[in-house]
C-alpha cells in the first residue's frame, strides 16, 4: 500500500468537480487512485511517458482525461502530477 500525494493536482480536481457528467469522471478518478494506492506492481497501470515527463507514468482515465504520475518506490508514494485533457497535461493536441 503506498501514498497518494494530491498536493499538485488541487486545482485541477477543483476544475473537474463541476457538473454533473463530470462527477462520473471523479468517480473513476477515486477507483484508478485506489487502485494505484493497493496495486504492488503501480507502473503496470500506465504507460511510461519519455520528455518532458520521462520516468512519469500515464494513465487515461475516459477518452479525453489523463492522470500523470511518478512513483517512489523507497517512500512508497505516488505523486500525482497532471490531471486533465491532453492539452492541459501535454500543453498540445
Amino acid at each position: 500500500m503506498r501514498k497518494i500525494d494530491y498536493a499538485r493536482i488541487r486545482v485541477s480536481l477543483k476544475k473537474y468537480e463541476r457538473g454533473k457528467p463530470v462527477m462520473k469522471r471523479i468517480g473513476t478518478f477515486a477507483g484508478d487512485v485506489k487502485e494505484l494506492h493497493y496495486e504492488t506492481n503501480p507502473q503496470m497501470l500506465g504507460t511510461e511517458k519519455a520528455h518532458a515527463f520521462s520516468g512519469a507514468y500515464a494513465r487515461n482515465l475516459s477518452d479525453s482525461v489523463r492522470l500523470i504520475f511518478t512513483i517512489d518506490y523507497e517512500s512508497h508514494v505516488i505523486m500525482l502530477l497532471k490531471l486533465g485533457d491532453h492539452k492541459e497535461t501535454y500543453g498540445r493536441d
